[in-house]
């Protein structure tokens, strides 16, 4: 009997993950699919990923910032007034908690570069492991959160950047905004390419500038009962740190009094596919990259319940006690 009922919870197991990785595809081939036309800035189809990342926060339990009656942060204008947009919500901390009033921001870009002009054949640059893999991985980890009520003590922002195709021009504005306190903030992981793991091996990961910050010494402690592992790639890592939207905290406003710890965390680097019409939602190995959402909603809610800290800057030098 206890080995039939062991069997029934392992198979129940199974097909929730299952249908967990459906939906991953479903969003993935949603926002990558060649109707978005490569979702190029200042472009129409640009405006719809926004609406549909909006709309996939709201139905998984991620809200506006307070004071605000929809998730939309505008910046610009750029030539002939055009303005952009990164979409911004929050799933709220459990009220009373320990850690209520500081927050983790994940973060990802939705923008990519558009259509070839003038070619003949497959002319879209879907854009799927760059970077639609990272929003994914924001509403993944959001609905794993929601659905399995797991109750953060900090709140957890998610930020849906555009304008990082042209120069992280949506982090850099999110980061040059009063939207948030960013003397609260006790980390920014940003997703970038995590749908693939052919590079690496299943069930492996790099973060950029693991030197940075006190980020990599946690991940390998929390990592010795997990089957994730992180993967060091030394000086290519240190390069990689400055090119992807976490720069911009480092850039624009860690300072003498304040030091956001901020990384990208990725499973490949893309060699063979970014930016060529071969990064399609086909390729993404989404068993792997739905148990990457578990992982991290199970890491981001430990996170929020630790007083870890993970600034590499001396105590004191800093705004938070993180």
């Amino acid at each position: 009997m206890l080995a039939a009922f062991v069997a029934a919870i392992s198979a129940c197991s199974a097909y929730a993950q299952s249908k967990s990785a459906d939906s991953l595809r479903c969003w993935m081939k949603a926002l990558s699919s060649d109707e978005m036309k490569g979702r190029r800035c200042f472009s129409a189809e640009l405006d719809k990923a926004a609406l549909w990342i909006s709309e996939k926060y709201k139905e998984n339990g991620v809200v506006p910032l307070k004071g605000k009656s929809d998730y939309f942060q505008e910046y610009g204008p750029y030539e002939e007034n055009k303005m952009q947009k990164n979409v911004v919500g929050y799933i709220p901390a459990r009220e009373k908690s320990k850690g209520y009033g500081s927050f983790i921001l994940l973060s990802a870009h939705y923008d990519h570069i558009g259509v070839e002009e003038g070619s003949t054949g497959d002319i879209v640059y879907n854009g799927a492991d760059d970077d639609a893999s990272g929003i994914v991985m924001l509403l993944g980890i959001a609905k794993e959160i929601k659905d399995r009520k797991l109750f953060p003590d900090c709140a957890i922002v998610l930020v849906a950047y555009s304008g990082e195709e042209i120069g992280l021009e949506g982090s850099r504005a999110f980061c040059e905004s009063k939207l948030l306190p960013f003397s609260k903030a006790r980390i920014n992981i940003n997703f970038e390419m995590v749908g693939h793991s052919t590079q690496f091996g299943k069930h492996k990961f790099y973060i950029t500038g693991q030197k940075e910050s006190k980020f990599g010494d946690f991940l390998n402690q929390y990592n010795r009962k997990q089957e994730w592992k992180l993967v060091d790639l030394g000086d290519e890592g240190d390069y990689l740190y400055t090119l992807a939207d976490n720069y911009s905290f480092v850039a624009f406003v860690n300072n003498d009094k304040v030091h956001i710890p901020a990384h990208t965390l990725a499973t490949s680097t893309g060699e063979e596919h970014m930016h060529t019409v071969k990064d399609e939602w086909q390729y993404v190995d989404y068993d792997n990259l739905q148990s990457l959402v578990r992982y991290m909603a199970n890491l981001v809610v430990s996170l929020s319940k630790s007083n870890v800290r993970l600034s590499k800057y001396a105590k004191g030098s800093a705004s938070t006690k993180y």
